[in-house]
Parts: structure tokens; C-alpha cells; sequence
């Protein structure tokens, strides 16, 4: 299994005991794009944190894994 977490905050950002927190499933295609946008125009506020999850198909990850192997690789081989 593969997993990736990308974090990001906008500055000044901290999170307390009323923030609420969103997940979105989201999808390359139209649909998880409008979904994006329904959940920070219906639900997300300021102050509130948003978790985007976004499911990859197998043989893709496989490619990917091995694009993040061969630069890991070529990243490792300079120190």
C-alpha cells in the first residue's frame, strides 16, 4: 500500500478545540471538482480545516510508485 500526505496551512493557522474539519472524496474528473467546490462553498468556513482524499487506480499507483523510486534513487545518489 502507498500512501502520500501533502500538508498545507494557510499562515497563522491554528487549530482549536470549536474547528471543525471536512473530508471531501475527490476525483480527476468533473464530478470530484464539483464536489471540491460544493464542500468550500456549502460547508467550509474560516477557521474550519478540509481534508481532500482522492483514490488512485492500482496500475496508475504502480507507475507512480516507481516514478517516486527513480527519483528517491537519483535524489540519494548526489549525498
Amino acid at each position: 500500500m502507498f500512501s502520500s500526505t501533502l500538508q498545507v496551512k494557510s499562515e497563522g493557522y491554528r487549530r482549536t478545540r470549536h474547528t471543525r474539519v471536512f473530508l471531501c472524496a475527490s476525483s480527476p474528473d468533473e464530478s470530484g471538482r464539483e464536489a471540491l467546490e460544493w464542500c468550500l462553498e456549502s460547508l467550509v468556513q474560516e477557521g474550519d480545516e478540509l481534508i481532500v482524499f482522492r483514490g488512485v487506480d492500482e496500475d496508475v499507483l504502480g507507475d507512480l510508485f516507481l516514478l517516486f523510486y527513480l527519483l528517491w534513487s537519483l535524489i540519494t545518489s548526489f549525498e
